[in-house]
């Protein structure tokens, strides 16, 4: 398993949607979701492993930051 975890200063339903937005653009899919309280969202997905790059990348261009170059 890999964990990617990412921090948003927007609107948190738009940083979600932006985040669903950046997995599916970079060739991934939500599995699932858990929505805790308007303060965090967990999304769990999968993605092909040669598009990891791709997805920090996306995030990045959504304003979610993930720590990662």
């Amino acid at each position: 398993m890999l964990r990617l975890e990412a921090v948003a200063r927007g609107a948190f339903h738009a940083s979600v949607s932006a985040a669903s937005e950046a997995i599916a653009d970079a060739g991934g899919w939500v599995v699932s979701h858990s929505l805790l309280s308007d303060a965090m969202a967990v999304l769990s997905f999968e993605i092909p492993g040669d598009r990891l790059d791709d997805l920090v990348r996306e995030l990045g261009t959504r304003g979610l930051n993930t720590g990662h170059p």
